[in-house]
């Protein structure tokens, strides 16, 4: 399995990324509609989001999540036991029990990475994150630390996902929805939801940067020079992320609100500016051809 790791993804999705990318699927054309998204799944366990969309492409691509159960030892050797020989999994873990993991023995937190179910005593495992491959690691172990099992597998693919054209048009409709979502979390006063704000935002960071990869893969010269290059824009993204933390852990928090919502108001006037730039840059393009 070749390891799959760039700006945008995190543990979660190299790991599914390069078991996708093994079964042959083309998983670039699977980001091709993530500008345009809003509505995120929500991990309570994880405190974080992840696209929606993103799994409905690789749906599209002939590839299928299925989350096993494993919320208990006992669920989590059953769900184990019942895996073919050969079965990819991405599993996720508490990074103190990882032994190739830089934070094992010393700091707790969730990672993923992908495995391989090589025999019934052990997996063989692939982490992008850390560049690590052919790994073994006790299934027992697994059993035991493991918080999260989930299946990829090949189903029949049903098409192709949208063409990133598409969510060009899509970002621009959907740009005043997305600032009045996040100026609503802007008016919270109780903290987890505020943190959770700052979740949601490093999805949007996410999406940005995987929807750009696609971009600059399938049409570099629409990207080039565009405001969806400038790495200025990320940052500012992350400075409402960080702002949002920010507020979640002071008692001056309405104030640091009021610069958020600033930076939200530029922000997605910024976007709706380069969304219409790019609409006309294709349009162009089209009567060209």
């Amino acid at each position: 399995m070749r390891l799959i790791h760039f700006e945008g993804l995190n543990c979660y999705y190299n790991s599914i990324v390069s078991i996708a990318q093994a079964m042959g699927a083309d998983v670039v054309s699977a980001f091709g509609t993530l500008w345009s998204e809003a509505d995120f799944l929500y991990d309570p366990f994880r405190n974080a989001f992840s696209s929606r969309r993103f799994l409905e492409n690789l749906a599209f691509l002939g590839v299928r999540l299925e989350t096993l159960p494993s919320a208990a030892p006992e669920e989590r050797a059953r769900s184990l036991a019942r895996l073919e020989e050969s079965a990819f999994l991405v599993v996720g873990m508490d990074a103190f029990f990882l032994p190739w993991s830089p934070r094992a023995g010393l700091f707790h937190g969730s990672h993923y990475f992908a495995a391989v179910n090589a025999a019934p005593e052990w997996l063989l495992c692939y982490d992008p994150t850390y560049g690590k491959a052919d790994e073994r690691f006790p299934a027992a172990a697994a059993v035991d630390y493991a918080n999260d099992l989930i299946l990829v597998s090949q189903c029949p693919a049903t098409g192709a996902p949208a063409e990133p054209f598409a969510d060009i048009q899509a970002a621009a409709r959907e740009s005043p929805a997305l600032r009045q979502r996040l100026l609503g979390w802007c008016e919270k006063s109780d903290r987890k939801e505020i943190e959770k704000a700052a979740r949601y935002v490093d999805c949007l960071i996410s999406n940005r940067l995987l929807y750009r990869h696609c971009l600059a893969r399938r049409v570099p010269a629409l990207i080039r020079g565009s405001p969806l290059e400038d790495e200025a824009l990320c940052e500012r993204w992350n400075a409402v992320k960080n702002g949002f933390l920010k507020a979640s852990l002071t008692w001056d928090f309405a104030s640091v609100l009021r610069e958020v919502r600033e930076q939200i108001t530029l922000l997605t006037e910024l976007e709706l500016c380069a969304a219409q730039t790019l609409c006309v840059a294709v349009g162009t393009a089209e009567t060209a051809k």
